[in-house]
C-alpha cells in the first residue's frame, strides 16, 4: 500500500485551486496524511496597479495587509475541508519556484 505522509496543495484562491484543495483534503483523510495548504505572496507591482491618469493612495503596510488577508483566507479554507492534521504555509516569491521549493523542503 502507498504510504502518504503529507499532501501539498497550492492555492491562488481561484475556483480551480479550491477544487484541487477538496481533492487533496479527501486524499489526506483517506491516507491519514497531513494536508499542507500553500499560498505564495508575489512581489507587488505598484506601477502596474496604478491607473494611468489619476492619483492613488497605496498604504505603506500593503504587503502586511495582503499577508493578513491570505492568512485569513487559508484559515477559512482549512476550516472548510476539516482535515485533522493540516497547516498553512505562506511564502513570498514567484509561485512556481516557491511551490517547488516548499515541496522539496516538506
Amino acid at each position: 500500500m502507498i504510504d502518504v505522509k503529507r499532501i501539498l496543495v497550492g492555492t491562488d484562491f481561484s475556483a480551480r485551486a479550491h477544487l484541487a484543495l477538496r481533492y487533496g483534503a479527501e486524499f489526506a483523510k483517506v491516507f491519514q496524511a497531513e494536508l499542507l495548504l500553500c499560498h505564495i505572496l508575489e512581489p507587488i507591482d505598484l506601477l502596474g496597479t496604478l491607473p494611468p491618469v489619476t492619483e492613488s493612495y497605496i498604504p505603506a503596510n500593503l504587503p502586511q495587509l495582503q499577508e493578513q488577508q491570505a492568512k485569513s483566507q487559508c484559515e477559512k479554507l482549512l476550516a472548510e475541508v476539516q482535515v485533522p492534521k493540516s497547516r498553512m504555509i505562506l511564502v513570498h516569491g514567484t509561485p512556481f519556484t516557491e511551490l517547488i521549493r516548499t515541496a522539496r523542503a516538506e
